[in-house]
């Protein structure tokens, strides 16, 4: 947005600051000036007007002049009356009907004026061309004129080329019809839906409401009649319209920022007496305000204390009541002997500022006018006791450092997928929840598992490398029930992968190990191994799920699959993935730590080999045995399994254990080992059928 420097001085006449001091003061208070470069005899000060979306009133020279009034305790010059009348005479020669038929319409002000249409004056044509806009002629210019220098866009009909109705020039503001098309200023012909507000006679569309005018009724040098609108619509209906259209003007600019609509009258009565001027204009109509719902000034309380409290910053409630009134706000104070009844200062806000309606607002504004570089940097006066650190937060920490120390690299996928990558994974795509408005082809369904992503980035991954590993943590999102949310669990996905020249089972003994890993890490959780075939993504000889004591589901692990590996083009790797219910281990009661003496006594280690069922899962055994022996008993390792179909049966397999005694007391005695030894072999024969070698 560009300001004249000159044009500040006709609302500022005290203003003694340079282009460049009220430029540093502007990007310090209110919004960066970009640059400032002389034109002529003036000064053109280039704002970024993207902070001032909530600033309406500052989209004009008269707002920016009214900021700088505040910041320098100055006068403001040139300040219109709301209701002024035009100081030219009416002579009443068309009739002008103006007809509201849409809410998004707040204000409308029209009449019909005579006009001589000529060449702008120099004055007016230099400021335009600075303004970086194009002059067409004194009428044109002028609204022009008047929107840059109050904020209150302008238009005007050529009044000849509207359809009259009864003798009269009937102004229709509606909502568009179906299939409604206009052809705008700009040659461009525009389709319209009914979520559209147009200007209109009694036959069609005269001009977009807030957004441009039509090419039909536009100024030309033939025009001797205009019907001079000034309007104010409602803010969200022109925002929602030019982004339609892809169609952003200067009208719609200010529109869509909630203008104020008391600003309508000003721009009119302002116009009218430059056309006079200019135009040798006279009213020929009456004129025509429809205004159903007046804004009026907002009342907001100000506790006065909270300036300390809240900004940090020192200053005296007479201070504060004087930046207020800088401002134009009008501040009233309690009187002294009903202070402690009534603690807040009562600020009356006009309608210029729709952006403020609550304490904090003003609180802003003080800090703003002190200046938020005057500001000193403290620390507040409160308990700085961090927080502790949220239980499930740490664990996943841990879990993550602990499988980058094995070797693992974290990716990070989005919660979305599409139907191409679930269908390699699962064949339907049912279950998945489908977005309304995905963000691209390629998220158009909330994934149910990790594992269809993590294959994708293997895919990638394997055009460049032979062997890695990679884990994931993230959210499985599953339809609810009927009118219940979305259940979502976090779980965490692992994948191990090497070139197809290596068998399969050492990536698969490899993870399985690893998962151990991981879950004795984490502690005070009894898990198992059990054999499946149940898990359709993975291979049938390879396949397991982890459950826990209760015999409930942790996860699963195993080889993935010849067909989804053929479909992530992974078919020349060995694959082996694990999926772990994260919130199943966040659910375990926590483990505290116990400290366990170093026994003074020597061990006594003993071997021990058995021909069990090849069904039989070891982590039972193992723990089987444990419990067997009791507290002599201290550590139970497997270090043997053999299979051999011609020295044993097919559904057989010989099973070796490392066996560590230990007392706390004294040192073991053969007869006690030997008696914790047969209560093992008695067990294993009992309870797993197991033919013990003695």
């Amino acid at each position: 947005m560009k300001i004249s420097y000159n044009l500040l001085k006709d609302f500022l006449p005290d203003l003694n600051k340079s282009p460049q001091e009220i430029a540093e003061q502007l990007s310090l208070k209110l919004a960066e000036v970009e640059s400032v470069n002389r034109l002529g005899d003036d000064h053109i000060l280039e704002i970024e007007n993207k902070s001032l979306t909530n600033r309406p009133d500052c989209f004009s020279h008269w707002g920016i002049a009214r900021d700088l009034a505040a910041y320098y305790q100055l006068k403001i010059g040139m300040i219109p009356k709301i209701g002024m009348v035009p100081k030219i005479g009416i002579i009443p020669k068309l009739g002008l009907e103006i007809s509201l038929r849409t809410p998004s319409c707040v204000r409308y002000i029209g009449a019909v004026l005579s006009v001589e249409i000529t060449q702008s004056p120099n004055w007016l044509i230099q400021f335009i061309e600075s303004m970086g806009l194009r002059p067409v002629n004194n009428v044109v210019d002028i609204t022009n004129y008047i929107m840059l220098k109050y904020g209150q866009p302008l238009h005007a009909f050529d009044a000849l080329k509207l359809k009259m109705k009864n003798e009269k020039l009937k102004v229709i503001i509606r909502q568009t019809t179906t299939q409604e098309t206009i052809t705008t200023i700009d040659g461009k012909l525009r389709v319209l839906d009914e979520s559209m507000m147009v200007i209109a006679d009694s036959k069609k569309p005269i001009a977009i409401a807030g957004v441009m005018g039509g090419k039909e009724t536009e100024i030309t040098d033939r025009t001797t009649e205009i019907v001079l609108e000034a309007a104010n619509f409602e803010m969200y209906s022109i925002r929602k319209t030019s982004n339609q259209l892809g169609l952003r003007t200067d009208a719609s600019t200010r529109f869509e920022k909630n203008q104020d609509p008391n600003l309508a009258s000003i721009g009119f009565n302002q116009a009218v007496d430059l056309l006079k001027r200019h135009a040798n204009t006279t009213i020929v109509s009456s004129i025509t305000d429809v205004y159903p719902k007046t804004r009026k000034d907002k009342v907001i309380k100000l506790n006065p204390d909270r300036v300390d409290t809240f900004l940090g910053i020192n200053l005296t409630p007479v201070r504060s009541k004087e930046l207020l009134e800088s401002l134009q706000l009008k501040v009233e104070v309690p009187k002294e002997k009903s202070r402690n009844k009534f603690r807040y200062y009562k600020v009356t806000v006009p309608t210029f500022r729709s952006d403020l309606n609550i304490e904090e607002d003003l609180l802003e504004e003080l800090a703003r006018l002190y200046g938020y570089n005057k500001i000193q940097p403290t620390l507040p006066a409160r308990d700085l006791t961090p927080t502790p650190l949220n239980k499930n937060v740490e664990l996943r920490r841990r879990i993550k450092q602990f499988l980058q120390s094995l070797g693992f690299n974290e990716i990070y996928n989005y919660s979305f997928t599409n139907e191409e990558t679930v269908r390699k994974y699962e064949k339907s795509i049912t279950d998945n929840i489908k977005l309304k408005n995905p963000l691209s082809a390629e998220h158009t369904h909330i994934r149910q598992s990790l594992l269809p992503g993590l294959l994708e980035i293997c895919a990638e991954n394997r055009k460049r490398f032979d062997q890695f590993q990679l884990f994931e943590i993230g959210k499985h999102i599953k339809a609810g029930d009927k009118g219940e949310l979305p259940t979502e669990t976090e779980h965490l996905a692992l994948v191990e992968t090497n070139t197809k020249k290596l068998s399969p089972l050492p990536a698969y003994f490899s993870l399985k190990g690893k998962t151990e890993q991981l879950l004795s890490y984490l502690g005070n959780i009894d898990f198992y191994f059990n054999p499946t075939t149940t898990i359709r993504s993975l291979d049938k000889s390879f396949q397991v799920e982890i459950t826990n004591g209760q015999k409930q589901k942790l996860g699963h692990l195993g080889l993935v699959s010849s067909t989804i590996k053929e479909n992530f083009t992974l078919s020349d790797s060995s694959l082996v993935v694990a999926e772990i219910n994260l919130d199943m281990i966040y659910n375990q009661p926590a483990e505290k730590p116990t400290y366990h003496p170093v026994y003074s006594h020597p061990e006594v280690k003993q071997d021990l080999s058995m021909i069990i069922n090849k069904n039989v899962n070891l982590g039972f055994l193992t723990e089987s045995t444990q419990q067997a022996g009791g507290k002599l008993l201290q550590l139970v390792e497997i270090f043997d399994v053999f299979t051999d179909e011609k020295k044993m049966n097919e559904n057989e397999k010989s099973i070796s254990l490392h066996l560590t005694f230990q007392s706390p007391f004294g040192s073991l005695s053969h007869q006690e080992v030997s008696k914790v030894v047969e209560k093992i072999y008695h067990m294993i024969e009992s309870e797993f059928q197991g033919k013990v070698r003695r």
